[in-house]
């Protein structure tokens, strides 16, 4: 069907919009899940790149064409006529394409070129709601993940190693301090925007979640951008130690601060909750647990900055309000996920040792290994990744670096 239609801009809307929902209410296997995912989007990058409003170049010929813009070269960059609902779906495009991939390690994020930063700029300079400023800042703070895996790819062609070569700490503090950059202009231009659209629409908008999912997906950016750091090859060199140790607390301090943002959003809204949160949960909890289970006699070093078993106490909690809402199922994901937490809680007690007394609860944060009958939730939070230990957890699929290695 879709190779015999015309390539229209409301099938590609059509096509953004399905991922967004398939990932909560499919109920095939997680496998087949993920193999859908990819499909829709090379069906979508393939659209825009036939509609020629993406082009698909190599690195080398995005340069030399961003140089033929030049005002002494002569040559006008031509016009552009995409409506601001084009720009929208081209930018939603690239932000789903970069998400998914990052977190599948499968698939082929929609290329970023001259037109993509077009629509960004335009999006930024004359946006007609609110919302065309979180769309923004997300595009540009998932810009800073595939910019940070790009120089991964190049310094580890530079010097090959059995691990993707780390980025260097002048990377690492350049890439954060545009982030933090991105997060305090957003943060002022958003509250500014909702204050006259609210004005102009006679309208009352509560800006508490929208800002709870920028500030998710800022920190899990930068727990993204450090956890590549620490994926190097084992050496006996002191400084690269030293310099292991900050950034595994660095680590600790993004994985901290993601799930104080993400404990603030009542149970309520979890059922809602995109894909990109779902996997996060995921990747902090596994990158959490590695760290804690590595420390050795510095466990309860680890655990002043944030302890495993008590976020998952937390969890456990969260979600048991979840379900207890009015509509939700035995059958839905958050009573599933219920079990695979506590399944978690039991074995990680033996494992990191239960330090807890009574009934009381500590801010903590966990991570996620399955013993379980759910066949897709136990491939959701692969088992694997609690068996090969924190290398394979840093550089195999089920992480940010699946689509580095």
């Amino acid at each position: 069907m879709v190779v015999e239609i015309n390539k229209s801009f409301d099938l590609l809307l059509g096509i953004l919009v399905f991922i967004g929902w398939y990932h909560l209410h499919s109920e095939k296997g997680n496998d087949t899940i993920k193999m859908s995912l990819v499909l829709l989007m090379q069906m979508a990058t393939s659209m825009i790149y036939d509609m020629r409003k993406v082009t698909n170049s190599l690195p080398h010929q995005t340069l030399i064409s961003q140089l033929q813009r030049l005002p002494q070269f002569g040559k006008k960059p031509p016009s552009t006529t995409n409506s601001m609902d084009e720009k929208r779906a081209f930018l939603g495009c690239f932000y789903l394409t970069s998400v998914t991939t990052h977190y599948l390690g499968k698939g082929q994020t929609l290329h970023w070129d001259s037109t993509l930063q077009e629509c960004l700029e335009e999006l930024e300079k004359c946006p007609e709601w609110y919302g065309d400023d979180v769309l923004a800042h997300q595009v540009r703070t998932q810009l800073v993940i595939e910019r940070a895996t790009m120089l991964s790819r190049y310094e580890s062609a530079l010097e090959p190693t059995e691990h993707p070569r780390a980025l260097s700490s002048l990377h690492i503090q350049a890439l954060k301090a545009e982030l933090s950059s991105i997060k305090s202009r957003v943060k002022e231009r958003i509250s500014n925007d909702r204050e006259y659209f609210a004005m102009k629409l006679a309208d009352s908008f509560d800006c508490s979640f929208d800002a709870a999912l920028i500030l998710l997906h800022h920190y899990g950016i930068e727990l993204a951008i450090v956890e590549i750091s620490l994926v190097t090859s084992k050496t006996g060199n002191t400084n690269r130690s030293l310099l292991q140790e900050s950034f595994r607390f660095e680590c600790l301090r993004s994985i901290k601060c993601w799930f104080d943002v993400y404990f603030s959003i009542p149970a309520t809204e979890l059922q809602g909750l995109s894909f990109y949160i779902v996997s996060q949960v995921i990747l902090s909890l596994g990158t959490l647990y590695f760290i804690t289970a590595e420390a050795g006699a510095r466990r309860e070093e680890i655990r002043a900055e944030i302890d495993a078993l008590a976020t998952i106490d937390r969890l456990i909690q969260l979600f048991q309000e979840a379900i207890s809402t009015p509509g939700i199922s035995n059958d839905d994901v958050q009573n599933r996920m219920l079990y695979v937490y506590r399944t978690i809680r039991s074995v990680w007690a033996v494992e990191l040792g239960d330090t807890s007394t009574g009934s009381a609860q500590r801010t903590v944060m966990a991570p996620t290994p399955p013993s379980m009958d759910d066949a897709p939730l136990a491939e959701l939070f692969n088992m694997e990744l609690f068996e090969n230990g924190f290398d394979w957890n840093l550089a195999g699929e089920g992480s940010v670096m699946g689509a580095v290695g």
